[in-house]
């Protein structure tokens, strides 16, 4: 399995400070199975690094069925990026589907990092870039 630092360094590699400082943000959390992470209809403050367990994002359609629509496995992160970036309401729900073992930071804690962290900065837009290419695949 892969550990946290082959995650965030699977973009570039990152110094031991900014690595430090990284890890330094976070805090663990263990959740049980159909713990809610984040709400529909909030704006999502935190991020998740999971850690272990399953979790998924979830998507309720107008005669409030559910839809997964994504399925995270560790080393994962989880976390509603426009709700983030934005500070709009999600359209999406955030679910342990089992036990859950994570990594939680304050997506502004991060951010303030990235301004004095290059390596940080850059391993982050190289994050947002495969995500969105993620995405375009799909559509």
């Amino acid at each position: 399995m892969q550990s946290v630092k082959e995650f965030i360094t699977q973009n570039i590699e990152i110094s031991d400070a900014s690595y430090n400082a990284f890890r330094a943000i976070f805090s663990p959390v263990e959740f049980p199975k159909n713990h809610i992470l984040a709400k529909t209809g909030e704006i999502h403050k935190k991020f998740y690094l999971l850690e272990s367990g399953v979790a998924s994002s979830q998507i309720v359609n107008q005669n409030d069925n559910k839809h997964i629509r994504t399925l995270f496995t560790p080393v994962s992160a989880i976390a509603n990026l426009p709700s983030l970036v934005f500070k709009t309401p999600s359209p999406t729900e955030y679910l342990c589907i089992t036990d859950c073992k994570l990594l939680s930071a304050d997506f502004s804690d991060f951010i303030k990092m990235t301004k004095t962290h290059h390596d940080v900065s850059i391993s982050y837009n190289r994050f947002l870039e495969k995500t969105y290419a993620r995405i375009e695949e799909r559509n």
